[in-house]
């Protein structure tokens, strides 16, 4: 995030510029792709530290894949 922001009383958040935070599913997306760097590929290994059923961390590398050609070949060479 570039700079600082508040939530109002209405719910909203102010001072965010667009490209400064990230949604949710982004964020969640790279820490998969960084821990599958981290288990050098392993799956399961990987499904484990995320604290999720290796069937759920399979269908979201099939998810993401579909709208990121290469995805799963490229978390896994992911190093940082």
């Amino acid at each position: 995030m570039k700079g600082t922001f508040t939530i109002g009383e209405d719910g909203q958040a102010h001072g965010v510029e667009p490209g400064d935070t990230l949604s949710l599913g982004e964020v969640e997306r790279r820490h998969i792709a960084r821990v599958l760097a981290a288990t050098h590929g392993n799956k399961t290994m990987a499904a484990r530290v995320l604290g999720i059923d290796r069937k759920t961390l399979h269908r979201k590398l099939v998810q993401y894949a579909r709208s990121s050609p290469g995805y799963e070949n490229d978390a896994a060479a992911h190093h940082g």
